[in-house]
């Protein structure tokens, strides 16, 4: 009987054990499986957010280019209405300057005033002066360059006012970069902003306009006034060069007694033969200059009048279509290092 007993004790203490390992084996199974569903759901938001983020990078690329192809678009803008001024501005000027060269002729090829001249392109060329230069000056500075100079002006400030309105675009572009770097969807994207997102560009402008203004000037050399003027004594050179040679000669043999008697003595030479240290030469020889220098020298004048005006506007646009390449380039380069 006892023994009865004890085997129903023990039957029960291993049906117990079995209930117990069972349950075990189920909570681990199910343990198992939250673990496993969870990693799952841990994978899958994973993917999810990579997704999203891929998404956001392309996202912001478009916001860029498409926010760059506007800046640039609108910077052709400009240069198409510079173009467009470019052609005319100042154009009444340069006119006013050809209307001016026969009065210009007419006083600098007169009897009187060849014989100043000549006599002063040979003291130059004996002494190594200026005062031809000096006697062609007011002339000239009256009658051409002042126009000119006028002409040239207009060109320039409607550089400089094109100039700040390609600054003015620029600001807004950098001013749109920086706004587009604070988005939510920008610092999502984990892109850094470039420093050339923040950058002022004010003292930058102050530099391109003086630029501007020395690039231009450079196709007239140092001066409207000196361009001229050199232009003109090389056509007047040429055509006294027989009679410098012989007023040269006579202050070669005559020497420095020559020179310090001043400027041509008129009535002798309207009287004859005038003879400088030994060496003589006529009246007729002056009178053929007057009658051959005129038409080269206005020839000369005009086409000196053509090219200041053709350099000035030539320069001023490829100036112009440099800055805008260059801006171009600029904002390209930054938006490939940014989305690369």
């Amino acid at each position: 009987m006892e023994s009865k007993d004890t085997k129903k004790v023990e039957e029960r203490k291993n049906s117990k054990t079995g209930l117990i390992v069972a349950i075990l084996v189920l909570a681990c199974l199910f343990m198992g499986w939250l673990m496993k569903s969870s990693f799952m759901s841990a994978a899958g938001a994973g993917s999810s957010f990579s997704a999203s983020q891929e998404v956001t990078d392309e996202q912001i690329a478009v916001m860029l280019q498409e926010h760059t192809t506007e800046y640039q678009r609108r910077n052709r803008q400009l240069l198409e209405e510079f173009k467009a001024r470019v052609k005319t501005i100042g154009k009444e000027d340069f006119a006013h300057a050809r209307s001016n060269v026969p009065r210009f002729v007419k006083n600098t090829t007169s009897f009187s005033f060849c014989s100043k001249m000549c006599y002063r392109l040979a003291v130059d060329a004996f002494q190594d002066s200026a005062t031809a230069m000096e006697l062609l000056g007011p002339e000239l500075g009256t009658n051409i360059v002042v126009p000119c100079a006028q002409g040239q002006e207009k060109i320039l400030d409607a550089l400089n006012d094109f100039i700040l309105k390609l600054q003015e675009n620029d600001t807004q572009y950098r001013a749109g970069l920086a706004e587009l770097a604070k988005s939510e969807e920008f610092q999502a994207s984990g892109l850094t902003a470039p420093e050339a997102f923040w950058t002022d560009v004010q003292k930058l402008t102050i530099t391109i306009r003086g630029n501007a203004f020395d690039t231009v000037c450079t196709a007239l050399g140092t001066g409207l006034e000196i361009f001229f003027i050199r232009q003109s004594l090389r056509t007047i050179s040429a055509g006294m060069a027989p009679l410098i040679a012989k007023i040269s000669a006579s202050l070669s043999i005559g020497g420095t007694a020559a020179v310090a008697d001043g400027p041509l003595p008129i009535g002798d030479i309207i009287g004859g033969t005038v003879a400088l240290g030994g060496m003589a030469w006529t009246a007729y020889d002056l009178y053929k200059i007057t009658k051959t220098l005129p038409r080269k020298l206005r020839q000369e004048v005009t086409q000196t009048i053509d090219r200041a005006e053709t350099d000035m506007r030539s320069e001023s646009l490829k100036y112009a279509m440099n800055m805008v390449k260059q801006c171009e380039t600029n904002s390209s380069k930054l938006i490939d290092e940014l989305t690369k």
